[in-house]
């Protein structure tokens, strides 16, 4: 079986650099020139590398031919859109910090793995264009996160592994999605209408504001007037354009005029930024000699297995 597995990178790194600040991560030291450069933080190298190699060995030991992908944040074109916009979110990186993942990505390719980083875009947006592209080409994309917005990919081939902090990570498939996402939102969650949710009830998390005053049982009375009275094609509403449809024109039925308003400036921030251009294909360039070359240079031989 032939796996493309998706690293939201910045969520491992941040896993790491919290501990860190937390005093709770042991120290380690490398002798290698290049950790040497970002001023002695090996950890902040080594443990984000260590998962990544965890994951795909797990994998391999299946015997799943895996092609594997981090795909990095670049300051967000919505922070233009509404300043809240992620605002909560207090993580104060060094330039030790930026060096770090710059040896990382570049340790990470020569590996064998395809890096993905475009100026204006988060992860999210690279996730969905790798997933909307080059789904076909996989028999199972596996997108490992934290993050509930990316499991709008989710779909016969498109799974993820997500991350809690107490629950560590669990598979996340369109059999088991409304039982995983419904008691977390309080609402009737299906792999279909995580988009709608998220657009017209908010996203404390994010700083997304969604309709004053509507919450998942608002949701839910809505989601049962519009199966109702509409025939909107479910199967396709975690395609973003097609959920702006939706909301424009089959939500426009049941909300006021103020209520819409909210729900399409909630949705702005929500649906994934289209690419100036289709990231390149992922290639399977994954070998032992090629992982054993790139580790070496940071003297981290555990990576290599």
């Amino acid at each position: 079986m032939n796996v493309h597995v998706i690293f939201d990178f910045m969520h491992i790194y941040y896993k790491y650099f919290f501990q860190m600040q937390s005093g709770r991560m042991p120290k380690l030291t490398s002798d290698s020139d290049i950790v040497k450069e970002v001023g002695g933080r090996t950890e902040m190298i080594y443990y984000p590398l260590k998962d990544i190699e965890r994951i795909r060995k797990m994998c391999e030991d299946k015997n799943l031919e895996v092609t594997y992908s981090i795909c990095l944040d670049s300051k967000s074109k919505r922070k233009d859109e509404d300043d809240a916009y992620k605002s909560g979110r207090q993580h104060v990186f060094t330039d030790v910090d930026d060096k770090n993942i710059e040896i990382i990505s570049k340790i990470f390719e020569q590996a064998g793995g395809n890096v993905y980083k475009v100026p204006g875009y988060e992860a999210d947006d690279l996730i969905a264009d790798l997933c909307n592209n080059y789904r076909s080409n996989f028999d199972v994309t596996l997108i490992v996160t934290n993050d509930k917005d990316v499991l709008n990919n989710i779909c016969d081939n498109v799974q993820a592994m997500r991350f809690k902090q107490k629950a560590g990570y669990e598979v996340v498939t369109v059999q088991n999605f409304s039982s995983y996402l419904s008691s977390e939102f309080k609402a009737d969650i299906r792999y279909d209408n995580l988009g709608l949710f998220l657009s017209t009830v908010g996203d404390s998390s994010d700083k997304i504001k969604g309709i004053n005053k509507f919450g998942p049982k608002a949701f839910d009375k809505m989601m049962v007037w519009l199966d109702e009275n509409t025939n909107i094609d479910w199967s396709k509403a975690n395609n973003y354009d097609y959920l702006e449809n939706i909301i424009k024109n089959d939500c426009s039925k049941y909300l006021n005029e103020e209520q819409l308003s909210q729900a399409i400036e909630s949705f702005n921030l929500v649906r994934n930024y289209k690419l100036p251009f289709s990231l390149a294909f992922p290639s399977n360039k994954c070998d032992k000699n090629k992982r054993s070359e790139a580790y070496m240079q940071l003297g981290m031989k555990s990576l290599i297995n």
